[in-house]
């Protein structure tokens, strides 16, 4: 930028404006990254618990894709 572009037509120098949005934005990016990684610390390799899927009688609905029916 030309040392012109420094002024304005009264001769005052110009500014940059600050705005507090940026620190605002560091925080909550610090924020969201302690959270995520305590969030990780806290999966266990191992599950504590078994989890078995029991499915009792037939579904009215066959959602297999094996009706035989060709799309």
């Amino acid at each position: 930028m030309s040392r012109r572009g420094l002024y304005d037509s009264r001769g005052r120098r110009l500014h940059r404006p600050r705005s507090w949005a940026a620190l605002g934005a560091l925080l909550m990016a610090l924020v969201t990254t302690l959270v995520a990684v305590q969030g990780y610390q806290s999966i266990p390799d191992e599950p504590r618990f078994e989890v078995a899927i029991v499915v009792e009688g037939t579904p009215e609905w066959n959602i297999s894709g094996s009706s035989g029916l060709r799309v």
